[in-house]
């Protein structure tokens, strides 16, 4: 009767630890699912963006529809879903992603201060950093895109930040 209890605690602690292994397991595989459709999301917007003629890149991807190449409203904006990732808890715009440059109140800026984006630096190649908007004249790009969502009621963010760059060497 004792081995039979010592067999029944030893089998008892053992699927204890199995069933752990196995949660412990799928949460792995959830947080690497969601980050690999971050990944994912954030090259798709940077290739879409790598489509367009580079003076298009800016007013297609920035938060003011009123800009946009194809009249008003017509151009991707900044904010865009990625199927599969959950919002955060009490997200105000329903978005999980977000196309950012270096503005000051939504204009494309050299003195914008974004170190994650190399800012203040020359985007026009004009050798100087001035306070200018560079929205039509930008021959350099810096660009983040940012992907806020939540695994298992954790708050998760992915940033990819590129630079796009006119290598035609005509101004945008």
């Amino acid at each position: 009767m004792l081995e039979a209890l010592i067999a029944l605690v030893l089998f008892t602690v053992a699927a204890a630890a199995y069933a752990g292994a196995l949660a412990a397991t799928a949460e792995s595989s959830a947080d690497r699912r969601a980050t690999s459709l971050a990944s994912s999301a954030a090259r798709d917007i940077v290739e879409r963006m790598r489509a367009l003629p580079a003076h298009e890149r800016f007013a297609s991807y920035n938060a003011n529809p009123a800009d946009d190449p194809g009249g008003a409203g017509t151009a991707p904006g900044a904010l865009f879903a990625v199927a599969g990732l959950a919002l955060l808890e009490g997200d105000a715009d329903g978005f999980v992603g977000a196309v950012e440059f270096p503005t000051t109140q939504g204009v494309l800026r050299e003195d914008s201060s974004d170190a994650r984006l190399g800012m203040p630096r020359d985007l026009n190649g004009d050798t100087l950093i001035d306070d200018q908007p560079h929205d039509n004249d930008y021959v350099i790009l810096p660009v983040r895109v940012r992907i806020e969502h939540q695994v298992r009621g954790a708050r998760r963010v992915f940033e990819l930040h590129t630079e796009m760059v006119d290598w035609n060497g005509s101004t945008p």
